[in-house]
């Protein structure tokens, strides 16, 4: 006589079950791949997205310092000349006048050039260009400027170099033209793998709430490029108060 016993393995332990968990596995791998893969490309949209309002803004500003300051200028000169040949005109008094305007204008001209294309940005660094900026603001305009830079390395990446210049740039100018400051104080050091920029006016402050109000491009603007190098920014503001920014963007990309 013989007895047949047959023992059957528990369900992990099956081929249908390990061919099973084998397909949930890929299965899950491929869903984290396209998700990941979804993140990343939401992210590229996103900077793509910052990049382009960011020249956005650059381009309208670059229109309406052409439009305010050299086309204004021009449309001055133009009246000079205009009164060329008339009775009681003194052509020593247009000639003086005149070279008065294109003075005017080659200085706004230099200032724009300067301005979109700081020269020696890739030769000095970003310490040295902020202080030929500096030094340009300090004889075109009544204000005092208090600036130090410690150990800040000389070659940063591009990346860096540029938008840090750029977000200095913007501080400055808001200073000078909305906040009607008369004295700045500006620092710019490493700190714990961190590029700091500490900046503080004595100008006629803001409503925080501008920050993501229409009429705040020039903040936009500053913001966007604290984003695009995964930094921080804090305003601290209010009307009649002046302005103090801290801003942190990793020291190297």
């Amino acid at each position: 006589a013989s007895v047949r016993i047959t023992i059957n393995p528990p369900f992990w332990a099956t081929v249908w079950f390990r061919v099973m968990l084998l397909a949930l596995l890929l299965t899950g791998a491929y869903g984290l791949y396209r998700f990941r893969l979804g993140q990343l490309r939401q992210q590229q949209q996103q900077i793509l997205t910052v990049t382009m309002q960011t020249q956005e803004l650059e381009r309208q500003r670059f229109a309406k310092e052409l439009h305010d300051g050299i086309g204004a200028n021009l449309s001055v000169l133009k009246l000079y000349l205009s009164a060329l040949g008339r009775p009681n005109t003194s052509l020593d008094d247009i000639r003086a006048r005149s070279m008065a305007v294109l003075e005017t204008s080659v200085s706004d001209v230099r200032s724009l050039v300067h301005d979109m294309h700081p020269r020696y940005l890739h030769e000095q660094g970003l310490v040295g260009s902020v202080a030929d900026m500096v030094r340009l603001l300090t004889e075109v305009q009544q204000i005092r400027i208090t600036y130090k830079a410690n150990n800040v390395p000389k070659n940063l990446p591009e990346v860096i170099e540029i938008n840090s210049f750029r977000i200095v740039q913007e501080l400055l100018q808001n200073a000078i033209k909305h906040a009607h400051a008369s004295q700045i104080t500006l620092s710019i050091r490493p700190e714990s793998g961190q590029l700091r920029i500490d900046y503080h006016d004595n100008g006629q402050g803001f409503d925080l709430a501008r920050l993501n109000g229409p009429t705040g491009n020039g903040l936009l603007n500053i913001r966007q490029r604290v984003d695009l190098l995964n930094g921080s920014c804090l305003f601290t503001s209010s009307p009649g108060a002046g302005t103090t920014v801290a801003i942190s963007v990793p020291l190297f990309a």
